[in-house]
């Protein structure tokens, strides 16, 4: 009996050495990503995302959505457009009085006032 409570001990011992200390982590902290537009590079907070795309006619619409806020400013022709994230079940989706933002499945749409200005696919 001694022994089989000596072996059960020395076992639940080496369990407990072997767990203790040992984390993992897949998070990386970076402060900044550096992001290409033309020619020069750009350092930008690792909390906002910047995408750019461009549509059929080769009108361009830029985004830099900001997660920790969850929010985004559009720039589309000239205007700087403020958005808020709204829940879905897919995709994404933003808007604001006048302005509807979606994105699924890599197609973007981006209406004014109830008209498409913007798609992208």
């Amino acid at each position: 009996m001694k022994t089989l409570f000596l072996i059960i001990l020395i076992i639940m011992s080496l369990l407990l050495c072997s767990c203790v200390g040992h984390t993992t982590s897949n998070t990386k902290s970076a402060t900044q990503q550096t992001t290409k537009q033309g020619a020069h590079d750009v350092a930008y907070p690792d909390k906002i995302i910047y995408v750019s795309v461009t549509d059929k006619s080769g009108v361009a619409l830029e985004i830099a959505f900001n997660n920790a806020k969850k929010s985004a400013i559009l720039h589309f022709r000239g205007a700087h457009i403020d958005v808020k994230q709204d829940t879905t079940a897919s995709g994404i989706h933003y808007s604001n009085q006048h302005y509807d933002y979606r994105e699924w499945h890599g197609e973007i749409e981006l209406e004014k006032d109830g008209k498409v200005v913007f798609q992208h696919q």
